[in-house]
């Protein structure tokens, strides 16, 4: 990597942000999810969904806001930029696929309305529009079970 896209990945990837990602994505999210699914009732990964898959992790997200587990300004601005992140992956993911927005397009929001770092902006609009999601996939980042 040359040194300003370093600095741009260390932006997009601090501290902060880092933290509020891990009850998500590790425990008591995605991984304890998964470590579960595979103990009991493991029938349930035949009908995997991402309203089941991505609504747990969203539970705990907001679980633990609201218990206050975000104890710092820098904490908290971190939690509400992923929970704003959420909402824009349903407006551009839904706008892709209803032929209104294209992924250079969507980019540009993630830059300007979210405060992506544009690397990160051109990472994640790749994973939504390559295929591997279904259109209402992202929906589900908002909307617990």
């Amino acid at each position: 990597m040359e040194y300003d896209q370093r600095l741009m990945s260390m932006r997009g990837n601090n501290i902060y942000f880092s933290r509020a990602t891990v009850f998500h994505e590790l425990i008591p999210g995605h991984r304890i999810q998964e470590f579960s699914l595979a103990r009991y009732r493991p029938y349930r990964g035949l009908f995997d969904a991402g309203f089941w898959i991505e609504g747990n992790a969203l539970y705990w997200e907001i679980t633990f806001w609201d218990h206050g587990f975000h104890k710092t300004p820098e904490q908290r601005v971190a939690a509400l930029f992923w929970r704003m992140h959420r909402c824009a992956r349903v407006v551009f993911s839904l706008s892709f696929h209803l032929g209104k927005m294209t992924p250079a397009e969507a980019v540009d929001y993630l830059v300007s309305e979210v405060g992506h770092e544009r690397d990160n902006a051109v990472a994640e609009v790749g994973r939504s529009v390559n295929g591997n999601y279904p259109p209402l996939y992202q929906c589900a980042y908002l909307m617990k079970w």
